[in-house]
């Protein structure tokens, strides 16, 4: 049973609550997610980081010149039929952790990985 509209909305403004442990002091965080995925979370702390959105034809080397590391959606990817692991061989981008996050109301519970493309 999913929870009321507003609740799944307060608890996406901190969906990703739990990256900041993951993802170092950067000043840009990509971003590879649906559309209307909401990624406010990973704007913390306000002010100090801004977030890059990607996108699935976006190129590593596009990708490298935009953001470092990068949180993914395995289900934005999955819905699109990219699956993540042959992404992350063929992007050379290197598996830092993931998560599950419920995000949106219809989309349920999602798995979201962290990423690190290297210089």
């Amino acid at each position: 049973m999913f929870p009321v509209t507003w609740e799944v909305y307060a608890i996406s403004a901190r969906s990703h609550a739990n990256y900041p442990d993951q993802l170092p002091r950067i000043k840009v965080a990509g971003y590879l997610g649906a559309k209307d995925d909401c990624d406010i979370s990973l704007w913390r702390p306000f002010g100090e980081r801004r977030v890059e959105h990607l996108l699935l034809t976006d190129s590593p080397a596009q990708i490298r010149e935009r953001a470092e590391y990068v949180v993914v959606s395995e289900t934005s990817m999955a819905a699109h039929g990219v699956v993540f692991a042959n992404w992350l061989q063929q992007s050379g981008a290197t598996f830092v952790a993931s998560t599950n996050a419920m995000l949106k109301i219809t989309g349920g519970v999602q798995s979201w990985r962290i990423v690190r493309f290297k210089e």
